[in-house]
């Protein structure tokens, strides 16, 4: 651990303000003050006066080319502007199926012939009619899940009533 990890970061950054000459002169006479009765502080101002100037020190390096950005490389390119325009065109359209649902849709359900007073009648002869089918109108054949016996089929390959001649079962 060192001296700086023990330090706060508002100390640390009044002490890096004040090597930059950042603080005002009453800021600064306090902290020359606390400087004077604090070893700690006093040896992270020393640790950052030795930083600044190892580096300082160290040689100007100028960059293999420019970083900048031009107004070429910030300017956002339209890549695909077919489709932007087909998703504002499905947005549209949704909002006019929805919007011409909503303004006709509730209108076409109740113009269907009963007015508003008739609606729980038309409901009540609706589910007497589908609590009782009538027969003329249903199917005459009845569905059946099993298939009906076929001789030819092999159902049990160990029974030899069932199988056809010629077949595995009716050889053993």
């Amino acid at each position: 651990m060192t001296e700086m990890d023990r330090i706060a970061r508002a100390d640390i950054e009044r002490l890096s303000a004040y090597l930059d000459g950042e603080l005002n002169p009453g800021e600064a006479e306090q902290l020359e003050a606390r400087l004077a009765t604090d070893r700690e502080l006093s040896r992270a101002l020393t640790a950052l006066r030795a930083t600044v100037e190892v580096v300082g020190s160290l040689p100007e390096i100028r960059p293999p080319r420019s970083f900048a950005l031009t107004q070429d490389m910030v300017r956002p390119r339209r890549a695909y502007p077919i489709l932007q325009f087909s998703t504002a065109a499905a947005a549209l359209g949704f909002v006019l199926v929805i919007g011409a649902d909503l303004l006709f849709g509730g209108a076409a359900d109740l113009s269907m012939g009963a007015s508003s007073e008739q609606l729980p009648f038309a409901a009540d002869q609706l589910a007497d009619s589908a609590a009782a089918p009538d027969p003329a109108r249903s199917p005459r054949r009845s569905i059946s899940a099993v298939p009906p016996p076929n001789d030819r089929r092999i159902l049990y390959p160990s029974d030899d009533r069932r199988c056809p001649r010629g077949s595995r079962a009716s050889r053993q």
